[in-house]
């Protein structure tokens, strides 16, 4: 919204939903590239938009260090997944 990148993830099915966000910085009708990473077993996500990490607000505490039960084909970028 408004030019921020929202992201939300969880370890788990039952965890509850970790978010960070980012200040406004996409454009509209200017190619940017995205790229999110995220690190369970340190508790953190990452924002870089054309190469550069983005400062993001939030705080991540994820319950478990990975995501064997979450499939991949769950993540979605750009969408609100809703199953």
């Amino acid at each position: 919204p408004k030019g921020r990148l929202i992201a939300v993830a969880r370890a788990g099915d039952k965890e509850a939903e970790q978010n960070v966000m980012t200040k406004p910085v996409l454009h509209k009708n200017k190619w940017q590239h995205v790229l999110l990473t995220i690190d369970y077993a340190n508790d953190e996500m990452r924002f870089y938009l054309n190469g550069d990490q983005l400062p993001i607000k939030g705080v991540v505490e994820f319950e478990a260090n990975r995501t064997s039960d979450t499939p991949s084909r769950s993540v979605v970028l750009g969408a609100e997944d809703d199953g």
